[in-house]
């Protein structure tokens, strides 16, 4: 009972702190801020879009309408990629899916499976989608052992999905010129040309599992003051075959059977102790 008792305060000390850090009361601002920026630099630099189809489980693609070869038991997706067309000798980039999200911003069915629209197959998403609230936030603080909401850097994050490995890092050079130069950038996780940086990983992550990622921060104006601010946002660049698989259900790496592996082998071990609770 005692430690039921601690437990509860410390919970709700760790939910004061969260609501009242500033990435989290202004967040929606700053994810606008920052969608503002993608919109005058990444996708002033789009050149048209064309559309593929996958199956459900990501073992077929095709692309425009020619659907013979993707249909399966559980439908297909449908994606409308934005091609991009970069300066210098870049190589052109295909963005299957982006997405910028606040952790506090209510998930919704459709976002589970990004932006792809399912043509046929069971759409349902695998949970109810959340309200906003700052029980993501407070997962991750549990299972890192932050205790200030300072040190959580992804509270605001952007995810792009491209064609391959090597429109990742061009992707990666055109983002770090648009928001703010290379002193900008932090903490570089490079899960795709080795496994030197796979240790940085989730422990929960699959082995299968390839990302690239990084911390921006970017400079805003603050309407409260007459001086600017930082406020950090976590990129996510995976190339598309790694996003189907986080996608199918049937695959380890899949985005759902990481989200289990990571409460049962973390969150719930530490919120319930087995020394306390039994094994």
């Amino acid at each position: 009972m005692r430690y039921a008792a601690q437990r509860k305060l410390c919970l709700t000390k760790l939910l004061f702190d969260v609501d009242h850090y500033r990435s989290v009361r202004d967040g929606s601002r700053h994810r606008e801020s920052f969608e503002r920026l993608l919109r005058r630099s990444l996708w002033a630099l789009q050149h048209g879009t064309y559309e593929v189809r996958c199956r459900n489980d990501g073992q077929a693609c095709a692309s425009g309408t020619d659907t013979a070869n993707t249909q399966g038991a559980g439908g297909y997706l449908r994606f409308e990629i934005r091609h991009l067309a970069l300066p210098g000798d870049e190589p052109d980039v295909d963005i299957y899916h982006e997405r910028v999200r606040f952790k506090r911003d209510p998930i919704e069915g459709g976002e589970l499976l990004g932006d792809a629209s399912v043509d046929e197959g069971d759409a349902s998403p695998c949970w109810s989608p959340s309200r906003r609230r700052s029980g993501s936030i407070l997962s991750k603080m549990i299972r890192k052992g932050i205790g200030d909401p300072h040190l959580s850097s992804d509270i605001l994050g952007a995810i792009f999905v491209v064609g391959d490995r090597r429109q990742v890092y061009a992707l990666e050079r055109t983002l770090v010129a648009a928001l703010g130069g290379p002193l900008r950038w932090r903490e570089r996780v490079d899960a795709l040309s080795g496994e030197r940086d796979r240790p940085r990983l989730d422990q929960s992550s699959a082995v299968t599992f390839r990302v690239f990622k990084q911390i921006v921060d970017v400079l805003v104006e603050d309407p409260s003051a007459g001086s600017p601010y930082l406020f950090p946002v976590e990129i996510q660049i995976l190339p598309f075959g790694t996003y189907l698989r986080t996608r199918s259900g049937a695959d380890f790496a899949s985005h759902t059977a990481y989200k289990q592996r990571q409460f049962a082998s973390t969150l719930l071990p530490t919120l319930f102790p087995p020394e306390i609770f039994g094994g």
